[in-house]
């Protein structure tokens, strides 16, 4: 190979042509494709919280801060972007009472209420 040549890797993914180009050491150095999904590792795809992971860990976090009380029921509504939405209430006689709406970003499990 010659010194100063670039050696071009060319993927179709889902439809879309991603570009890579090759380093002399074969390390790719990928273009990101606007709209499409980037994964980078198969670490970061694992590390991913399922909705049920979410769930598990939302109850046990309103435990710790004191909000979690028995009967309340937490369950998943959505999915916005990279976090669950899930909303926590409780059944009172005839009625819904809701405690709070809450994200879980499943990336790194960090929850916020959404108010």
């Amino acid at each position: 190979m010659f010194k100063n040549s670039k050696r071009i890797r060319v993927t179709v993914m889902a439809g879309f042509l991603v570009m890579s180009l090759m380093t002399p050491l074969a390390v790719p150095v990928a273009r990101v494709v606007p709209g499409f999904p980037q994964i980078t590792t198969q670490a970061e795809a694992k590390a991913k919280l399922t909705k049920k992971q979410a769930r598990k860990k939302l109850i046990q976090y309103l435990k710790d801060v004191g909000i979690w009380k028995s009967g309340y029921k937490a369950e998943y509504d959505s999915t916005e972007g990279n976090k669950y939405l899930f909303h926590v209430y409780e059944n009172v006689d005839d009625h819904t009472a809701t405690v709070g709406w809450y994200y879980v970003n499943k990336n790194n499990g960090k929850i916020t209420s959404m108010f």
